[in-house]
């Protein structure tokens, strides 16, 4: 863990800082699950693009030194990761015809081939690894900006009727 080995927080510490961030996650779930029908399919997604751009941005900026300025940016990135993960997925599987059970296994298959890629190249022994994670964020939710702006006028979408 970068909190343990990177900024030297006890175990105690460090669970604190990962229910701050598993906490803004769930914020970010709950704000798309009450508000989403008014925000919108794509201004979710959008939204929660750019929150990968920024936190990147932020931890490359490293604004604040120390456990709080690495907790910031990743909040920014839990919370519009949780803001934007239920509509675009559900985006994704609007796309398909037929066989929605293997879009969604590739989807989660292609999730986790690439936390894994991520996982590893984190792991590598980075002069600062806090910086590396914020290029990979940034230019990762860079290049899906554009995919995003390319696609979404492409993109076949039914918007659901407000329930009230």
């Amino acid at each position: 863990s970068i909190y343990i080995s990177g900024f030297g927080l006890t175990e105690n510490a460090f669970s604190v800082y990962f229910g701050i961030n598993a906490l803004f996650l769930m914020a970010g779930s709950m704000v798309c699950a009450r508000y989403g029908l008014k925000i919108g399919t794509f201004k979710l997604i959008t939204t929660g693009i750019i929150g990968g751009i920024t936190g990147g941005t932020l931890m490359v900026l490293k604004i604040i030194d120390g456990p709080a300025g690495f907790l910031i940016p990743m909040t920014v990135l839990s919370f519009t990761f949780g803001l934007s993960r239920p509509p675009s997925h559900n985006l994704a599987l609007e796309q398909v015809k037929e066989d929605a059970g293997t879009a969604s296994s590739v989807m989660v298959f292609t999730y986790f081939i690439s936390g894994a890629f991520s996982m590893y190249f984190i792991s590598l022994n980075w002069a600062d690894k806090v910086v590396y994670l914020g290029i990979l964020a940034a230019s990762c939710g860079s290049l899906s900006f554009f995919l995003w702006l390319f696609l979404k006028s492409k993109i076949s979408f039914q918007p659901p009727e407000s329930a009230g």
